[in-house]
């Protein structure tokens, strides 16, 4: 069992109704995998029309306004590269198309596109586990501190995550499932007493969260051993409700993402292809340091530019960098306190998260980021 006491005592962003993103007058739809466009410019889209069908990972694509199809482009992606892009021109109408129908088997998975943090489809995910699942966990943890995506789609999604677990229960037949709370997460612990699952606290200690903690914490997973070769699949609980609501016809065109910045955090909804710009806006974020992500594991962000595609579900903002003089590792042994995996970071031996956590505490300025460069 994991010692819960390892890792680094951090707050939780509380999760408040999120603003929903003003109309923007073009919507731009990303195909970074090929996709091949089901639509020519000029033509009218429908708010969830399918407009692109998948190449490789066979996900579709569905237009989130209704409009016109303005052009068919390359654009730069924020994250980095370039790719085609439909470009739609919003009427302004929010004219819906006819709801998704879904197949009842697994292909269901592949149709409603529901991708998770970070892009991977959900249907691949699930797929690799074989029906007979030792255990399915559930997480309505966020990845990282001061943010609220996974805490707002349990408390605010409860119906569409029943829906999608009902599905997943009965196509896995799991021994086990689980659901992972924070233990200050009480609003989404009663959101999910209705729920076909067994609810589980784990402390609110960063990076607790992490899906190979939780396997191994609660699914009994070996240490350092990948969950999918333990019988233990963990899900976020907002891929979960997007695809509980594809399940009830509703594609996944919108998605909240949540923005945090130091001494501040919000919670916007907004529909795919949106600027990143538009939703800081919305935010009201101060300028900085854009990270695609959280503040211990984020990725820099090139430029906020880009669209709102599948998997973005959390920017930060950071403070002003500061230099600062290196100074060499003083053998302090604070990131072994903290480290998750129970090693000892300044020698490089035992399996590594990547979490960010002995970095967040060692005081040699240079070997790590300043605090001042993270959420504190």
């Amino acid at each position: 069992m994991l010692p819960w006491n390892r890792g680094v005592p951090m707050g939780r962003a509380v999760t408040t109704p999120p603003t929903s993103l003003p109309q923007q007058e073009r919507i731009i739809l990303p195909l970074p995998r090929g996709e091949t466009p089901l639509v020519r410019v000029g033509d009218p889209v429908s708010r969830g029309q399918r407009v692109a069908d998948g190449n490789g990972d066979p996900l579709p694509l569905y237009a989130s306004v209704s409009g016109t199809v303005a052009a068919l482009d390359t654009m730069e992606l924020a994250a980095g590269g370039s790719c085609l892009a439909l470009i739609l021109q919003n009427d302004g109408l929010d004219t819906a198309a006819d709801p998704l129908e879904l197949p009842d088997d697994e292909d269901a998975l592949w149709d409603s596109g529901v991708r998770l943090p970070g892009g991977r489809p959900l249907a691949q995910a699930v797929t690799q586990a074989a029906p007979g699942l030792d255990t399915l966990i559930l997480s309505a943890m966020d990845r990282e501190p001061w943010h609220c995506t996974e805490d707002a789609a349990l408390c605010l999604d409860a119906d569409a995550v029943a829906a999608g677990l009902a599905f997943l229960n009965r196509l896995l037949h799991p021994r086990r499932t689980l659901l992972a709370v924070g233990a200050g997460q009480h609003q989404a612990a009663h959101a999910a007493a209705p729920l076909d699952c067994t609810v589980m606290t784990v402390p609110q200690r960063y990076p607790l969260s992490h899906p190979q903690l939780l396997a191994e914490s609660l699914g009994r997973l070996p240490p350092g051993q990948p969950p999918q070769e333990g019988d233990v699949l963990v899900l976020p609980v907002s891929a979960v409700a997007a695809f509980g609501a594809a399940l009830q016809g509703t594609p996944p065109i919108r998605q909240r993402v949540s923005v945090a910045w130091k001494r501040g955090h919000a919670l916007i909804d907004a529909p795919m292809g949106a600027p990143l710009s538009a939703i800081l806006e919305a935010a009201a974020a101060p300028d900085g340091p854009l990270l695609l992500g959280g503040p211990m594991t984020g990725s820099p962000l090139r430029h906020a530019d880009g669209p709102l595609v599948p998997g973005i579900t959390s920017l930060c903002v950071l403070p002003p960098r500061r230099h600062r003089n290196g100074t060499p590792c003083i053998r302090c042994g604070r990131c072994a306190a903290v480290c998750p995996m129970d090693r000892q970071p300044w020698l490089g031996i035992g399996h590594c998260l990547h979490c960010g956590a002995c970095r967040y505490v060692c005081p040699a300025a240079g070997y790590t980021p300043s605090k001042e460069e993270v959420l504190v």
